[in-house]
């Protein structure tokens, strides 16, 4: 007979299910509920259904869907979120930095290019104040190298603080890709000797992060002889060795052909 109980009931039933079935129209359901009653939920409880929502678009960003495109529904959850203030919760009205850094990722993943300018621009200064320098830097590197425009791009990664700088495997595969296009091979293979290190002594990432990130860097490694040398050999063991799970895989396969 309570209807906030009541509430609270249908939408952990409809949780369960997203958790539980990866249909198109369950998400749908659930994202339908949730915005129906948005006004009667607790802060906390918004934030933790659309980190819910996001996750669920993520994971299904690639993969063929009947009736959505995930990836254009992932963008527009992010504007909904960003123009509502939904990311604020009661402890910390920041804009948390590894949406900023998904919003930037993806908008420059869709081309949309004027947006994420304006959006680092507007977004940037909601931050927190000990992080916002060293995400607009990045976040201006990033959008550069998108634009090919890799001076600029070499320009902005150098004003970064690299020991406050949270994302350091984003900093060092842009970076490194950025000395690829700019031909300087001898700081990129520097790059690849210490990143080989962190990467071992990293307590933090997750085993298959690593391996995927040294399957990358492994790459790029082959490319540059390669890209110096033009031994056919080295192509064909590039080719071998690349699946589409490896970070940044459009950018190899461009580079390799």
């Amino acid at each position: 007979p309570d209807k906030k109980h009541a509430l609270m009931v249908e939408i952990n039933i409809a949780l369960f299910k997203l958790y539980f079935d990866d249909s198109d129209e369950i998400y749908k359901a659930f994202k339908k509920l949730i915005l129906k009653n948005i006004d009667s939920l607790e802060r906390s409880d918004i934030n933790l259904h659309f980190i819910r929502m996001i996750r669920f678009c993520i994971a299904r960003k690639n993969v063929k869907s009947t009736g959505i495109d995930f990836q254009k529904e992932l963008f527009s959850l992010y504007q909904f979120i960003l123009e509502k203030g939904y990311y604020k919760n009661l402890n910390d009205n920041y804009l948390p930095v590894e949406l900023f850094r998904m919003v930037v990722m993806l908008g420059l993943e869709m081309k949309k290019f004027d947006w994420v300018f304006n959006f680092i621009k507007k977004y940037y200064t909601k931050l927190h104040p000990d992080r916002k320098s060293n995400m607009y830097n990045y976040s201006m590197a990033s959008y550069n190298f998108y634009l090919k425009d890799f001076d600029q791009a070499l320009r902005y990664f150098n004003k970064i603080q690299l020991n406050l700088f949270m994302m350091k495997v984003d900093y060092k595969n842009i970076m490194l890709m950025t000395y690829y296009e700019l031909r300087m091979y001898e700081p990129a293979l520097s790059l690849i000797d210490s990143y080989k290190h962190f990467l071992s002594n990293s307590d933090i990432l997750t085993d298959r992060l690593k391996k995927l990130m040294k399957s990358f860097i492994l790459i790029v490694e082959k490319m540059i002889p390669y890209k110096t040398t033009f031994k056919p050999m080295i192509k064909y063991t590039i080719k071998k060795t690349l699946s589409d799970d490896i970070p940044y895989y459009d950018w190899i396969v461009e580079k390799v052909n």
